[in-house]
């Protein structure tokens, strides 16, 4: 399955009027899913409660797999911690494989994501190497900076997102999470209230009319 560039997305979208024109967001099929939900057909390799692996119908190698998590995101950022783990550690049951059946010297991975995420949903890439397979890196052209200044930027940002984690290690929850877990219980509250009030209300007039 090629990425972008010589991208073939299968992704069936549909962006109602009142929605935000991000078609990535907005998934009336995905081919993934159905896969992930043996609606389509693969040849899978092993499965867990969170992951779907299956051969790579154009593989850079015989054995070239998708890692597909059962969660539709299109990226690493999106998924939650256990998602990760489960990726990797099938990655690491995958590449010993390799080892055993093809006597792979060594292997490739590769994860392409966000609005470079072909097909919409993330996918990861884990195929045997050899030393004589003839697969290379395909590097844009034009020159690009190495410098400490790129380090520095780079590390700044690290550290400030790193101060965005809590002391369990867990992300800080996510803004709008927070005003809606916060704002619902409040308004759930405020309509009780105000039918209490209604129901009051009625029952008042009610004992007032039988009363006359």
């Amino acid at each position: 399955m090629k990425e972008p560039g010589g991208g073939d997305k299968r992704t069936v979208l549909l962006a109602p009027f009142w929605l935000p024109a991000d078609p990535r967001r907005v998934l009336l099929m995905c081919l993934f899913c159905d896969i992930a939900n043996h609606k389509s057909k693969a040849h899978i390799v092993c499965e867990t409660e969170k992951t779907i692996t299956f051969l790579d119908t154009d593989p850079v190698n015989e054995g070239h797999v998708l890692i597909v998590p059962r969660l539709h995101v299109d990226s690493l950022l999106e998924l939650p911690d256990e998602y990760v783990l489960d990726i990797t550690s099938t990655a690491r049951r995958i590449i010993r494989a390799y080892e055993d059946v093809y006597h792979a010297t060594g292997y490739g991975v590769m994860q392409n994501g966000g609005a470079c995420c072909a097909f919409g949903h993330f996918h990861f890439h884990v195929f045997p190497r050899f030393s004589d397979d003839g697969y290379d890196w395909i590097y844009p052209k034009g020159d690009k900076e190495v410098s400490e200044q790129v380090a520095v930027k780079l590390k700044d940002e690290f550290g400030e997102t790193m101060g965005r984690f809590s002391e369990t290690g867990e992300p800080s929850p996510c803004p709008l999470r927070t005003f809606v877990s916060s704002s619902v219980p409040v308004f759930i509250s405020f309509l009780l209230d105000e039918l209490a009030g209604c129901f009051r209300q009625t029952a008042s007039a009610l004992s007032g009319s039988l009363l006359r």
